[in-house]
């Protein structure tokens, strides 16, 4: 096999960018323009994972499908509040290890 016997992913690649301080996004839909209409289609479905670069960093993030938000996602550095909804940057970064 030429996987080695392990898991396969079907990853999604995003460059994310700062949007305000302490804060990176990317898209979590892909935004074409055809035939002079302008398209946006998810993935749902389509893939397993989001494997996201902040270039500022070269920082990698590794963020499930089942996790991402609509349109575009925010994650955060740090904040003067901890809310449940946040999405903390260092939760996603990706290390040596894919997540299972």
């Amino acid at each position: 096999m030429l996987d080695g016997g392990g898991d396969l992913y079907r990853i999604q690649c995003k460059t994310a960018w700062s949007n305000k301080p302490e804060t990176i996004r990317f898209n979590t839909h892909s935004q074409t323009t055809r035939d002079g209409s302008y398209h946006e289609e998810t993935y749902e479905d389509e893939i397993d994972a989001f494997i996201v670069r902040y270039p500022a960093e070269g920082t990698l993030y590794w963020i499930d499908i089942d996790e991402a938000t609509e349109q575009k996602m925010e994650l955060r550095f740090s904040a003067d509040i901890d809310h449940s909804r946040i999405n903390w940057a260092e939760s996603y970064e990706l290390g040596e290890e894919i997540p299972d």
